[in-house]
């Protein structure tokens, strides 16, 4: 069965010696698992990297559950995300935590475009601990998490004005951004843990 989707690479493994493998999410089915070949010589088919938008061929034979990558065409490179070590480890993080959770997630398009545009932010915009923390928050929001019920009504009140703050602005109209959204992403990460059990 041949399928074209358009993913996000969140994660790559070496696999074997002739595969790596891909995973990838995409706005329609969620987290893919794929091999594809490590020689690009194949006419059709670029370099996959990490944190790319791409359109994928699968191909999946029909007594297999895994899918093969036959073709790809990248949308979105994202290259300036590798230049800073911060960033580069900031979305990692956030890529493993989507990874990790959303096989039990009911809307990967929300999901699909949160991801989308927090890369987008992490490779224009020089504030990943602010990136991290607002992705997180839109993406445990999203899925039905008391993160404003419970979470940020339990801070105390200065604590709750930054947040509130920093949630509420564009990156750019944030003045010192990271220094306050470490210390709340590192918070934010506590509560999902012990007491939603999200994984990190």
């Amino acid at each position: 069965m041949i399928n074209l989707k358009q993913c996000i690479v969140i994660n790559i493994e070496e696999g074997s010696e002739r595969f790596s493998r891909i995973h990838l999410f995409s706005e329609d089915e969620g987290i893919i698992m794929a091999l594809k070949r490590k020689s690009t010589k194949r006419s059709g088919m670029q370099h996959l990297d990490l944190f790319q938008t791409a359109e994928i061929v699968f191909d999946q034979k029909p007594s297999q559950d895994i899918s093969f990558v036959k073709e790809t065409h990248i949308l979105t490179e994202r290259e300036a995300i590798g230049k800073s070590y911060t960033t580069f480890a900031q979305a990692s993080r956030f890529c493993r935590v989507v990874q990790l959770n959303a096989r039990h997630m009911e809307n990967p398009q929300s999901v699909f475009e949160t991801l989308k545009q927090a890369l987008d932010a992490w490779n224009q915009k020089p504030y990943p601990y602010t990136t991290f923390f607002k992705a997180l928050y839109r993406l445990a929001s999203e899925e039905g998490f008391p993160v404003r019920q419970i979470w940020l009504e339990r801070m105390n009140k200065k604590e709750r004005i930054s947040a509130s703050s920093i949630l509420k602005q564009p990156l750019e109209t944030i003045p010192f951004p990271d220094e306050n959204s470490k210390v709340l992403a590192e918070n934010l990460t506590n509560w999902l843990t012990h007491q939603q059990d999200f994984l990190f």
